[in-house]
């Protein structure tokens, strides 16, 4: 009973950090995107 209640923490555990992993990653991705859009229209502009 007790491991199973362990496995069963240890896998909500696992899955927590994995979505924290994916969202961080989403993030970034958004601010990337951001960025490289505000550079491109810089760019553009200067020409």
């Amino acid at each position: 009973m007790i491991k199973a209640i362990n496995t069963f923490v240890t896998h909500s555990t696992m899955l927590t950090v994995l979505q924290n992993l994916h969202n961080t990653f989403l993030q970034n991705h958004a601010v990337t995107s951001k960025f490289q859009t505000q550079n491109n229209y810089a760019i553009f502009h200067k020409m």
